[in-house]
């Protein structure tokens, strides 16, 4: 039920069949809600309408890539034990338990079924707890009873888990403490480089991002709102410097896709600064909300 990998290392690999199948079709059927809801769309005459049925795709696509990215990290969950500790590997995340730090080991019978916030579905459970027995529990499990259960307790934090055979961990790790660690491990998370980012944990970041986001969707409101109403040839005068000209109404439909195409660089590039350069990241998100709100500007002057 555990594979000992090279010298004294050991590796437990839970039982996920049931969380793997429960999350690949949570996110197969919001992948295929979200393109149906696409293919309406593009088959829509332009419209108000058409722009919601968008935002709630793109919504779709969200829970999609979500769910697919929590399965992906069930089919990864993993533990890992050495004579200095004991490691949990989730998706982007992992955390490291020095063995000297394991003030007793409980098997989940003895304690109440707890409530968990975060991802918990059945077999398939991860997130935080506070239990009475063992105090604030993080839990990275995919128990099905609470035989399948060992809470590892330390004196900040408990860790669930749920390895194949719970005696036999529990054994395998009271074997390795009595052998004593070689190496001195810190009890932190250590996490992959996308899930370290700084963004993440910088409300000013995510505001300015917000901002920019609801500026372009405000933009296709106002292009998809007025859109049947216009004639089939109107002037058109965007950028504000160029010279009024008479073209197609289908032209406008460029104004809201550049500003798309705009946010998704302005983005990435926002999210990926942020990490070395805190100002040049909120100076450029700024700029983004600028540019944002200069096509949703075009976008009234061109349909009034």
């Amino acid at each position: 039920m555990h594979a000992c990998v090279a010298g004294d290392v050991m590796q437990f690999r839970p039982l996920r069949a049931t969380g793997i199948a429960l999350g690949g079709f949570a996110s197969a059927w919001a992948f295929v809600f979200a393109a149906l809801l696409l293919l309406r769309s593009a088959t829509q005459p332009v419209s108000l309408s058409t722009v919601f049925c968008y935002l709630i795709a793109a919504v779709f696509l969200g829970i999609a890539a979500l769910a697919a990215y929590w399965t992906w990290a069930c089919a990864t969950l993993r533990y890992t034990l050495d004579r200095n500790g004991l490691s949990i590997h989730w998706g982007f995340v992992r955390q490291v338990i020095p063995l000297d730090s394991v003030k007793r080991l409980a098997r989940g019978e003895v304690i109440a079924l707890p409530r968990i916030s975060g991802v918990n579905w059945p077999g398939y459970h991860v997130g935080r707890s506070e239990i009475r027995e063992v105090g604030e529990t993080l839990f990275y499990s995919t128990h099905r009873r609470l035989a399948d259960i060992v809470y590892v307790v330390t004196p900040s934090l408990t860790y669930a888990v749920s390895p194949p055979d719970p005696q036999q961990f529990i054994s395998d790790v009271e074997s390795m403490q009595k052998q004593g660690a070689t190496v001195p491990l810190k009890q932190v998370p250590r996490r992959q480089p996308i899930a370290d980012q700084p963004f993440w944990l910088d409300r000013w970041a995510q505001g300015l991002a917000v901002a920019a986001v609801v500026l372009c969707a405000a933009t296709f409101g106002v292009i998809f709102r007025n859109y049947g109403g216009l004639p089939d040839s109107m002037a058109i005068s965007f950028p504000p410097l160029e010279v009024e000209r008479i073209a197609s109404k289908h032209e406008l439909l460029s104004l809201p896709t550049t500003a798309l195409a705009i946010l998704l660089v302005g983005l990435v590039a926002g999210f990926a600064i942020r990490a070395w350069e805190r100002l040049a990241s909120y100076m450029l998100l700024a700029s983004l909300v600028a540019v944002q709100g200069v096509f949703l500007w075009g976008a009234g002057v061109a349909v009034s």
